[in-house]
């Protein structure tokens, strides 16, 4: 079985990147991914608070692990 290589190690370095066409270079798509990454923030934003009313108001027990949670979500972690 013959190895090919994905990018060729010539003595010219990597390869070019093709040219790209001013329509290309002109679509822009912050608009749509700032309204995905806003929703989905608020909505995170959103279940912390009304976690915090809940162990807050509601239960009147608001411990340690209240305080750690929101860097522990920030974080990804939701064990």
């Amino acid at each position: 079985m013959e190895y090919h290589a994905i990018v060729s190690r010539q003595e010219g370095g990597p390869p070019m990147m093709p040219a790209r066409s001013p329509e290309y270079m002109a679509e822009n798509q912050a608009g749509r991914l700032l309204a995905v990454e806003g929703s989905l923030f608020a909505l995170s934003t959103a279940a912390i608070l009304m976690r915090f009313y809940v162990r807050i108001f509601m239960l009147k027990t608001f411990g340690w692990d209240g305080t750690y949670d929101p860097p522990i979500r920030s974080c990804g972690r939701h064990d």
